[in-house]
């Protein structure tokens, strides 16, 4: 069971106890709770059996997030709820984490992949709920592959970016809205494309300095080879365009499905035309402008070793009005970029993040 999930009431039966402790035994005791992280799903099985019914989002070719059960709450909250006394040493021991560069006082969030159609999301340490967020760790495992006579989440509809893309925008947005509260988004109707408006939702306006996005794989054993990707690839796509029926699909291209995308090749897809880059291009200002204004900075990994970093700072002080706002009037779009690149600067300037210091000189504001 998730510490956040027994803190709160441990602490308001302890409460008395606590309150009597030295403060160096208190803050030993507070530091070991508000440190304590879940270990990740080791299985497909293990993290079904925690998956809510519902999805909090649904992309198209039955593509959705699914979310874990339970109530989210941070690692502190049970210490800060139980009495007044004892909530202000928490925040003086929080405090001290938060300052520090070796505490590990970062929120963990791990998502799986599954069947190549579905983002299954658990939260592995949530320390406090404090904003602005120092770091995001996000690691993403491949599951397995594709499910045969199910649909493919890496599809694309026409033109745009794939369905699971479409998932993958929708954590990155929830989350720079919500925090780890994005669950409840559910709530208010807020799940489907391309319906993605936030109403009945308050905005928290999350500041995010740093997001790590890792890539691995749940069995580095089903990892398709370079030499059979073509091969692999060709065998799905038969299978999908119904060249080849579900029901009669020989044992080895059965097999093959059970293999899966490479980290490599993970990262290749969540960067590509459709990608992070796009958003970061302002061709979707709905995504793009929310990552300029809420994140300082964005590295992709496979495993501990770094892919790409994305400066956010350079790629603000590059923008120009002519990429911006696509759907809007064209004689409306140099007024619009200008007062919304001030006050994305301000922004940036204010929370310490890249790109605050910008001068305007080489960003085309009429």
């Amino acid at each position: 069971m998730q510490i956040y999930n027994v803190v709160p009431k441990l602490f308001l039966s302890l409460h008395g106890m606590l309150s009597n402790l030295p403060s160096e035994l208190f803050d030993l005791i507070a530091e070991a709770v508000i440190l304590h992280e879940d270990p990740p799903p080791p299985d497909i099985a293990t993290a079904a059996a925690n998956r809510h019914d519902e999805a909090v989002f649904e992309a198209f070719h039955d593509t959705k997030v699914v979310t874990q059960r339970g109530t989210i709450a941070s690692n502190s909250a049970g210490l800060l709820r139980s009495s007044r006394a004892l909530a202000m040493r928490t925040r003086e021991v929080l405090k001290r984490l938060y300052a520090s560069s070796t505490s590990g006082l970062s929120l963990k969030l791990d998502v799986l992949i599954v069947g190549e159609r579905e983002l299954w999301t658990t939260w592995l340490h949530i320390p406090t709920l404090q904003r602005p967020v120092k770091r995001l760790d996000v690691r993403v495992r491949i599951a397995d592959g594709h499910t045969i006579g199910k649909n493919n989440g890496w599809n694309t509809a026409s033109t745009g970016p794939a369905a699971l893309i479409h998932c993958f925008y929708f954590l990155l947005r929830a989350f720079l809205h919500r925090g780890p509260m994005f669950d409840t988004a559910r709530e208010a109707g807020w799940g489907t494309v391309p319906t993605t408006a936030l109403d009945g939702l308050s905005d928290h306006d999350v500041i995010v300095h740093e997001l790590n996005i890792k890539a691995s794989a749940l069995d580095e054993s089903k990892i398709v080879p370079d030499d059979m990707y073509s091969d692999w690839n060709t065998a799905r796509r038969r299978v999908r365009r119904h060249d080849v029926e579900p029901a009669i699909v020989d044992s080895a291209t059965r097999q093959q499905f059970d293999m899966c995308l490479s980290p490599e090749r993970l990262l290749h897809r969540l960067d590509g035309s459709y990608g992070f880059s796009y958003m970061l291009g302002m061709y979707e200002p709905e995504y793009g402008t929310i990552l300029y204004e809420r994140l300082g900075k964005m590295t992709l990994f496979i495993g501990d070793t770094v892919w790409r970093t994305f400066d956010l700072g350079a790629s603000f002080a590059g923008l120009v009005k002519s990429d911006f706002f696509g759907q809007v009037p064209a004689s409306e779009r140099p007024s619009k970029f200008a007062l919304w690149w001030y006050a994305t600067r301000a922004r940036r300037l204010q929370h310490g993040m890249p790109g605050g210091d910008t001068t305007d000189e080489g960003a085309d504001i009429p």
